[in-house]
């Protein structure tokens, strides 16, 4: 239950980071967008450890949850100089080179 409002907002806010991104590489702005799954938040770790042993652990194919500091580091990645050449084609066979985009997505 509830996840049909987390999942339009994801999708929502990758649709937006897509069109920044177009609209952006022109002038050299790159926008990137990060959507983890599960990480070891607060929010996460307050969950009944029943509830996440059986029904997200096992839905998780690393089989654990993702640590803070492992998206900070995508997130610094993705704020250097050398990640501006990494881009994503929408359709491979059009060939649009989209510009990635620092978005973080919470939750």
């Amino acid at each position: 239950m509830g996840q049909v409002n987390y999942s339009a907002a994801k999708a929502g806010e990758i649709g937006f980071t897509k069109a920044l991104a177009q609209e952006g590489a022109r002038a050299g702005i790159t926008v990137n967008v990060i959507c983890p799954g599960y990480i070891a938040t607060d929010m996460v770790k307050a969950m009944p450890k029943d509830v996440l042993e059986k029904n997200i652990l096992p839905q998780i194919p690393i089989g654990r949850l993702g640590e803070p500091e492992e998206i900070a580091r995508c997130v610094v990645f993705l704020a250097a100089d050398e990640a501006r050449a990494h881009h994503r084609c929408d359709d491979d066979r059009e060939r649009r080179a989209i510009s990635r985009v620092i978005v973080p997505l919470c939750g």
